[in-house]
């Protein structure tokens, strides 16, 4: 299942951030030293108004493509589209974006925001690159960490009823509800040269598909699928089922400790 996210931009918005940055940069400028840096302050102004505002709509574009390629991840991969629609005419710029069902539109508001901003930030970096380098890569900085308040918005809209987790850096969905993996007991026996018998393993939510393990293969192995335990000696193990996660539920383990004893003695 896929449903679309849309976002509402303010080109105008945008723009006057980007102007109004240009134009902070070459006041200090100018005010150091009006004679020696009044072309310098000049060009950060864009001084030449018609010749700005075409730079300025060549990098909106180059900024919304980028936001568009950043998004892409959250993109739902079998229908999913992100589409946006920029024109002369209009001040408004509304992206559409498909993605998976978990997400919703309660936090559209402040993703529209966050949109703005990185696109205003990416294209304060593509103004700077040519005139002061350093100054690039700050905005190039800021729009980084814009990005990651998108990332963590997007995470934060999963449904309300799973206690989700995310990365704080990447924003990426560590799990959901919690699953739990029980056995009836904590501690087994078994003695060798005798069949061991499993112990039942529960899951909830019930069918979880799990990965069994031993932590001494010396003592007893175990099959990865089926969780069917083989005594190899004498000694102490760990059995494991573990399950991987997704996207309604987080990873999960389960264990019990096998004592092997020796065979008697005859």
């Amino acid at each position: 299942m896929a449903k679309t996210l849309k976002l509402s931009l303010k080109k105008s918005l945008i723009l006057e951030a980007v102007k109004a940055d240009t134009y902070q940069s070459g006041q200090v400028d100018k005010a150091a030293d009006s004679v020696k840096n009044a072309s310098l302050a000049y060009n950060e102004q864009a001084g030449d108004e018609k010749y700005q505002e075409r730079k300025l709509v060549r990098f909106l574009r180059s900024g919304l493509a980028r936001f568009a390629a950043a998004m892409n991840e959250f993109v739902d991969t079998e229908s999913g589209t992100l589409s946006y629609v920029l024109t002369d005419d209009s001040d408004d710029i509304e992206i559409r974006v498909v993605v998976s069902d978990r997400y919703n539109d309660g936090l559209a508001q402040p993703l529209s925001s966050f949109a703005e901003e990185y696109v205003s930030y990416t294209m304060d970096y593509m103004w700077w690159q040519s005139i002061k380098p350093a100054l690039a890569k700050d905005y190039f900085s800021y729009a980084q960490d814009t990005l990651t308040q998108i990332r963590l918005c997007l995470a934060k809209t999963a449904p309300r009823a799973a206690a989700a987790s995310y990365n704080d850096v990447t924003g990426q969905i560590i799990g959901g509800r919690v699953a739990a993996i029980r056995f009836p007991n904590d501690i087994y026996s078994a003695t060798m040269g005798e069949v061991f018998d499993n112990p039942a393993v529960s899951t909830s939510p019930s069918g979880l598909e799990l990965t069994f393990s031993s932590s001494n293969t010396s003592v007893a192995t175990v099959n990865e699928s089926t969780g069917k335990v083989t005594l190899v000696a004498p000694g102490t193990t760990t059995i494991r089922a573990s399950y991987a996660g997704s996207d309604q539920y987080a990873p999960a383990t389960g264990s019990y400790s096998l004592l092997v004893n020796p065979e008697p003695e005859s």
